[in-house]
């Protein structure tokens, strides 16, 4: 008996004397833990990856593999993301943060049909969950199944009306849905020597299953004469990642070019880049006076911000000429039409629908530009920009003048 509790004694001496480091162990677990959220919130997922796997050797941690799930689905690591998520999800079937995660992660490497199977399987258990409901809208979207995605965000906005996520692609895609658009656009020009020109047009659109095509009538006043250009622009997608773009007039007026023609091949680039090449073609008034103008482009998207730069070169009578456009954009509320936007540039460029250009020799002449936009869509289908521009610029041979520019758009989707 006397051996017996001897032996309990040093049982419960032993426990005792592991009991602190165990807790220790534990509580540098949980000290682990937030510091791999601090690096995951940092976005240093690598080294959040590398603290969570540490962890999870010592103590197995549902909350720690939900977490780095989340982590590698973060980083692009999709098949790594929907092995731990499934792993969790296994034990927490019906868990909506879970849900969320790994509809987010088919959503996210372009998989919507798999998205669409995962959220209708949870709409079953919550049929009426918010972000469900707006998560299916999403990959309907990416499905192409836009009527049905309509639907659905009808059917959420009924339930939540506050819902401006909702709202919004609600909008969007009412808008997308339109096929026609119609705009009027009118532009003064005024020189400090006194003179003001005038010009603007009248163009129509339509969405076709490539693209969209536009039809414009160009018109100017300048130099006490009238006159009209008849244009076309395309803008052609080739495949889900490039697109071309196409463009033709012709004038008898002695305002425009006789012919103009444009092609430029856009592709997309990792990392929200876009880049272009192409030419721009003028034939004025004899075969002799012809000019073709290279040109390329490089552009990014960064959140709500476009940024791109232009280039255009020009070979002419034995030299070669450059110009250079420095644009960008910054959007609000997720719409692309409304925005407010500055371009700088230097040198003479072919593609300003309010340049006079009615010979090759306007092509070498000097200026700087700089221009503000802001654009807004006004009750959905309307849609106006209004543009200031100052420019320094030679508008004859030997001579530089001050010019300052209000151009007006106006335009109706339908």
């Amino acid at each position: 008996m006397l051996k017996k509790l001897v032996n309990i004694i040093l049982l419960f001496s032993l426990v005792s004397s592991f009991a602190p480091a165990f807790a220790q162990n534990l509580m540098n677990l949980d000290s682990l833990f937030t510091v791999a959220k601090e690096k995951g919130a940092k976005k240093k997922y690598e080294k959040a990856e590398e603290i969570c796997k540490q962890i999870l050797s010592v103590k197995e941690d549902e909350d720690v593999r939900f977490y780095l799930g989340l982590l590698y689905s973060w980083d692009g690591k999709y098949d790594d993301a929907r092995r731990e998520l499934n792993n969790v999800q296994e034990k927490q079937p019906s868990n909506k943060e879970i849900i969320v995660a790994r509809a987010n992660v088919e959503l996210w490497s372009k998989n919507p049909q798999t998205a669409l199977q995962i959220l209708n399987k949870a709409l079953v258990d919550f049929p009426d969950d918010e972000e469900f409901l707006y998560m299916k809208a999403l990959a309907l979207v990416d499905l192409k199944k836009i009527d049905e995605a309509i639907a659905v965000l009808e059917h959420l906005l009924k339930l939540y009306p506050a819902n401006e996520k909702a709202q919004k692609l609600l909008k969007s895609l009412k808008v997308s849905k339109k096929k026609n658009s119609i705009s009027a656009n009118y532009v003064n020009d005024f020189f400090d020597n006194g003179n003001i020109w005038t010009s603007g047009y009248i163009q129509y659109g339509r969405k076709i299953p490539l693209g969209e095509l536009l039809a414009r009538v160009n018109y100017a006043h300048r130099f006490g004469l009238y006159g009209l250009q008849y244009e076309a622009d395309a803008y052609l997608r080739t495949s889900s990642s490039n697109y071309v773009y196409l463009n033709a007039g012709f004038s008898n007026a002695s305002l425009f070019p006789r012919y103009r023609a444009g092609f430029e091949f856009f592709q997309a680039l990792p990392y929200n880049f876009e880049a272009s090449l192409g030419f721009r073609y003028f034939w004025f008034n004899s075969a002799t006076s012809q000019v073709l103008v290279h040109t390329g482009s490089i552009g990014k998207y960064w959140k709500k911000y476009w940024l791109a730069f232009r280039e255009y070169v020009t070979p002419l009578n034995g030299r070669v000429y450059y110009t250079e456009l420095l644009e960008g954009r910054r959007f609000f509320l997720g719409d692309k039409e409304n925005y407010v936007g500055f371009q700088y540039t230097h040198g003479s460029s072919p593609d300003e629908n309010h340049t006079y250009l009615n010979n090759k020799t306007q092509l070498t002449y000097r200026s700087d530009l700089i221009k503000f936009t802001y654009s807004h869509r006004c009750k959905l289908y309307w849609i106006y920009k209004i543009r200031g521009g100052y420019e320094h610029g030679q508008y004859y041979s030997t001579s530089f003048l001050n010019k300052y520019t209000i151009d007006i758009t106006l335009e109706r989707i339908f």
